[in-house]
Formats: C-alpha cells, structure tokens, sequence
C-alpha cells in the first residue's frame, strides 16, 4: 500500500513538472518575436551543417594520416555561399 502510494505520489510529480517545463517554453515563446524563433532554428541547422564539415575533414586528415597518405588537394578549402537578409 505505502509503495503504491509513494509511486502514485512520483507519478504526479512528474506529471507537474512536465506541465511547468511546458508552461516554461510556452512563455519563452510568447516573450520573443516569431522571426527570431525561425532565425534561431536557420542558425542552429547552419551550425550543425558547420560541425559536420569540421568532423569529416578531421576524419579525412585522420585516414590519410593513417594511410601515409596525403590529404586530398583542397581538403577543408572550399567557398560558400551564405546569404543574408
């Protein structure tokens, strides 16, 4: 009886707390303009992109040292284009 009411008790804790980390977010939200929302998330996609491309290269520079091998001509030079609003 006590653990089935020591559990019910957690339950309805977490059942709280998830209602205030989504009152928490929905009021961040509310807080800030859509567009800065959309930009965070453009941004975010942007540094991920980023950090692949860092996190390839080190594995490129890694196999080729590996190998006894050069890295390829050109290897983490490359243009991009960003654009910007």
């Amino acid at each position: 009886m006590a653990e089935e009411n020591k559990q019910e008790r957690r339950s309805h804790f977490r059942e709280h707390m998830r209602a205030a980390a989504r009152a928490y977010k929905q009021q961040w939200k509310s807080l800030l303009p859509d567009n800065f929302w959309r930009y965070r998330a453009e941004a975010r996609r942007e540094f991920l992109l980023a950090m692949r491309g860092l996190v390839d290269a080190t594995i490129e520079r890694i196999e080729a040292a590996g190998s006894g091998l050069e890295p390829p001509a050109g290897a983490g030079k490359q243009k991009i284009e960003v654009e910007v609003e």
